[in-house]
């Protein structure tokens, strides 16, 4: 068996066992030191390891996971705080940050519709088809590689949950942000930017497309 597929192998199934730990123990404080533990790795290469096949940091992750859990348990009791300590944070407001930094919207926000937002959007060519981007102020809000059923009525695929924004049609730009996540090669490859949600935004709309392997996907979008 060729030696690099077996390398290939191993490190796959070695990121499949931490990304199961990391959905089922997220709300515990796990770490990635735990982690590397419990696969094998020293704590150094198993960072490096799961960056390489996730494109993201492994907290980061972790962070995802916590706030998509909170998301959900708020819209099924309405309780912030309950929620928020429940998923694992310290309080809502370490929620409402990581809701910032992933959604690019406050908790508010989310909950009243979008309502008193402004949210501009447009849509152009990636290396996976045709995507659809609407951002705020503070970042993108969405991202969806749109199939052929929405490729003449592009914000329906993304307008789910905000109604009461003000969306803006910005075709500049939405191409320069997508040009900015997609590196131009055409080979599918990925600009990872640190200090912004485009990670997180091209991961959310990759699953929906089955580009990712299950084992890799998060937890699907959060059903707004």
């Amino acid at each position: 068996m060729d030696r690099e597929y077996c390398i290939n192998h191993r490190d796959y199934r070695r990121i499949e066992t931490a990304i199961s730990i990391m959905k089922n123990h997220y709300s515990e404080g796990i770490d990635s030191s735990r982690i590397a533990r419990d696969i094998g790795l020293s704590e150094y290469h198993f960072r490096r390891l799961f960056r390489r096949w996730a494109g993201i940091p492994p907290e980061r992750f972790i962070r995802y996971l916590a706030k998509e859990h909170a998301l959900r348990l708020i819209r099924e009791s309405g309780s912030c705080l309950e929620s928020s300590l429940e998923a694992g944070f310290s309080g809502p407001g370490r929620f409402a940050e990581a809701c910032v930094s992933f959604e690019a919207m406050t908790p508010g926000e989310m909950r009243s519709g979008g309502k008193g937002m402004t949210l501009r959007w447009g849509t152009g060519d990636t290396p996976f088809g045709t995507a659809v981007l609407v951002a705020s102020d503070r970042g993108i809000t969405d991202l969806v590689f749109l199939d052929d059923e929405f490729l003449k009525r592009p914000l329906e695929a993304v307008r789910g949950g905000l109604e009461k924004a003000d969306y803006r049609k910005d075709q500049k730009t939405a191409a320069e942000l997508l040009r900015s996540i997609f590196n131009g090669t055409g080979d599918g490859q990925l600009l990872h930017i640190r200090g912004t949600n485009f990670q997180i935004k091209v991961w959310e709309a990759l699953q929906t497309t089955g580009a990712l392997p299950p084992q890799l996907a998060m937890t699907g979008r959060h059903g707004r």
